[in-house]
Parts: C-alpha cells; sequence; structure tokens
C-alpha cells in the first residue's frame, strides 16, 4: 500500500470512526516513520492514540502492534546512523510503546514476557540515541529526546516496574541531558516529566545524586569532551531542574532545585 493510500484510507477511518483490520494494522507499522507530517503525526500516530486509549483495539490487536513493533525492531531503526529520516521511524514508535505500557497500566493486557521485551529494546534504545533533533524542516517534529521522555515516565509508572527498570529512567534521563547539542523545543520539560514519575518510587535527594553523580561523569571526567559541549550539557541541566522545580510540590524539594539551580548558574 502506497502512502497516498494510506492516507485517504485512515482519513475516511478516522472520520466515519471505523474499525482498524489487522491488516491496516501492518500498514500503519510499515509507515509509522513516514517523512510525511500528516501521514504520520495526524494521522498514524493519531489513530493508534484514539484507538488505543479508548480501548477500541481487541487483546490481539494489541499484542500484534507490540509484536510487530518489537520484531521489526522498530525503535532501533538506523540506530547506529548519526543522521537519518529513520529518526522518525524510532522516535514514534516510543511514542506508541509509550502508549501500549500506559494502557497496560490501566487495563493489563501485555505479559510479563512482552513487559520484558519492551524494557530491554529501551534499554539499548535510550543508551543509544544520538539523533536529537527537535522540529526538521518540512518533515516536522522528530521530538526524539521528548517522545523517549514520554517512553520512560511509562516504564516507571508501569505495576512491573522494579528498582532495575528504575535505574534505566535515571540512566535514560541521563543521557539524554548529555548529549544534546543544545535543547529548543522544551525537551528538558518533558524528561522533567518522566523523572518526577521516577521520585514516586525514590526519595528526592537520592535520585537526584544519582543524576547529577552520571552527569558529572560526563561534564567532568571526559577529556574529549570539548568546552562548548560542557557548556551546553550545564545548561540543559539547568533547564530541566528548572522545569523540576516548578512541577514538584514539596517545598523542602523546591529549597533543594533552587540550591542546585544556583550553583549552576555561577
Amino acid at each position: 500500500m502506497t502512502e497516498q493510500e494510506l492516507k485517504e484510507i485512515l482519513m475516511m477511518t478516522l472520520k466515519n470512526k471505523g474499525e482498524l483490520s489487522d491488516n491496516l494494522i501492518l500498514h500503519m507499522i510499515t509507515h509509522i516513520g513516514s517523512t510525511d507530517p500528516v501521514l504520520r503525526d495526524e494521522l498514524i500516530y493519531q489513530a493508534f492514540g484514539i484507538y488505543v486509549t479508548e480501548n477500541r483495539f481487541s487483546d490481539s490487536q494489541l499484542h500484534l502492534i507490540t509484536e510487530q513493533l518489537l520484531t521489526q525492531k522498530k525503535l532501533l531503526s538506523g540506530i547506529n546512523q548519526s543522521v537519518s529520516d529513520d529518526l522518525f521511524t524510532r522516535s514514534f514508535s516510543a511514542l506508541i510503546f509509550a502508549l501500549l505500557l500506559k494502557q497496560d497500566h490501566e487495563r493489563r493486557f501485555l505479559s510479563k514476557d512482552y513487559y520484558e521485551r519492551i524494557v530491554d529494546v529501551v534499554q539499548y534504545y535510550v543508551s543509544s540515541e544520538n539523533d536529537l533533533r527537535g522540529y526538521v524542516p518540512d518533515k516536522g517534529w522528530a521530538h526524539a529526546a521528548a517522545h523517549a521522555a514520554d517512553l520512560l515516565e511509562a516504564i516507571a509508572l508501569h505495576p512491573l516496574t522494579g528498582d532495575g527498570e528504575l535505574g534505566l529512567v535515571i540512566k535514560g534521563v541521563a543521557h539524554f541531558l548529555t548529549s544534546a547539542p543544545g535543547y529548543h523545543d522544551e525537551e528538558e520539560e518533558r524528561l522533567a516529566i518522566a523523572f518526577l514519575a521516577y521520585t514516586t518510587r525514590f526519595e528526592l535527594d537520592g535520585w537526584l545524586i544519582d543524576l547529577q553523580e552520571l552527569i558529572r561523569e560526563v561534564v567532568f571526567h571526559s577529556d574529549s569532551l570539548p568546552d562548548l559541549e560542557r557548556y551546553r550539557v550545564k545548561t540543559s541541566l539547568k533547564f530541566f531542574l528548572q522545569a523540576l522545580f516548578f512541577k514538584i510540590d514539596e517545598d523542602s524539594a523546591r529549597s533543594y532545585l533552587e540550591h542546585q539551580i544556583v550553583n549552576l548558574m555561577n
């Protein structure tokens, strides 16, 4: 099925609130990383979002989506290339995995094996993603860090998540804070939201110290990191902490974060 044919079918299906067949789902997954922003964002992702959250997929269809994303390794598509359009496939696969995990939190349909397979691939993805473009001219939002943050949040909140998986969340946030050449599209705020989900399972002082240790290893213990990159990591961390400051409720946490932000700004 061509992208134009898929666009026309999805437009009609969404307009009429029709059903999505297994065959149509497979075509949606095939084109999940299309560089056509209308097809990718407004139709494929929109359809997945509506049908997952409204429980309009059967359990067998949810398993089909999960299995296809995993077996086709969509989250790792072109992961070893520095810059390519495969970024859209990875980034939007991350969003679909986040949808599936959040829905599984509401009503369990994924087996523990599926959960563990998702976590395994996410662990590799969040330590390897280095194409962190936000908006790409003519192709729309890639937003890799923001979409990965949504996925990390879904993992942090999932009932099967234990200490090991929470460690994945902190390492993932640290990776995206230390790998960026400078964010422009509020990625730090999305990462802060993911980290706040993590704090529901850990005390503030413990997880923030862990995060800062991971970042310190990159910023201060890497001889190969240029001064400009160190500055950008420091800036990203500052904006991340500021986002946390305005989103967190506890006064003691705010006081601690204020102290950390002041130190970074000096």
